[in-house]
């Protein structure tokens, strides 16, 4: 059985690796958006249970019931203006034209790791902190983590974070749009590079 030559050598870092960045600027949607409708609904959906979870169900004892740990009004405002500020804050100190950066399954795993424990503490604090970024994500249609998404919006940078299950999504969105553009164009007799098959 052949394989084409395009997808024979794919590793698991190419399978999820970034969409629509600068460098690939033909990977997007209609309106410049990088997320296609399923990247969109699962990042609304999962913003939206994720601040519910955080505002509306209780969380009355958190562990070691820390000062300020079960009020809503505490965690919502770092959720959606401490956490976004010091991020974007964080970046910026890296310089106004600091390498864009590309991080990937190892750096996400550590930080995955790190908010779980976080959330042991601070349950609200950090269900909005994930939440609010990932609907602002679908709503402007960027891809990758919703920690850099308020960085990149107001520093207008292109950083990236691997995120599970999001970039996964966004990278079988834009394999199965590049397989039906290719099929369509076969169709017309136009044809299509492999490398345009792959990246979507």
């Amino acid at each position: 059985m052949r394989t084409n030559d395009a997808t024979r050598n794919l590793t698991v870092e190419e399978c999820c690796a970034p969409t629509g960045s600068i460098a690939e600027p033909a990977a997007r949607w209609r309106g410049g958006r990088t997320i296609g409708p399923w990247g969109t609904a699962v990042r609304a959906i999962a913003g939206i249970g994720a601040i519910v979870a955080g505002v509306a169900v209780p969380h009355e004892h958190p562990l070691l019931d820390l000062p300020g740990a079960s009020s809503n009004l505490i965690g919502v405002l770092v959720g959606l203006v401490g956490m976004p500020l010091f991020l974007t804050v964080a970046v910026r100190s890296r310089g106004r034209d600091a390498p864009v950066l590309r991080l990937g399954h190892g750096a996400a795993c550590i930080i995955t790791l790190l908010t779980f424990g976080v959330a042991q503490f601070y349950p609200v604090a950090v269900f909005v902190t994930i939440g609010a970024p990932l609907v602002l994500l679908a709503a402007v249609g960027q891809n990758g983590c919703e920690l850099l998404a308020v960085p990149n919006l107001v520093l207008r940078r292109n950083d990236y974070l691997f995120c599970l299950p999001f970039s996964p999504i966004d990278a079988w969105e834009h394999r199965r749009r590049a397989l039906l553009q290719d099929s369509s164009d076969g169709h017309t007799g136009k044809s299509n590079s492999p490398t345009a098959v792959l990246r979507g």
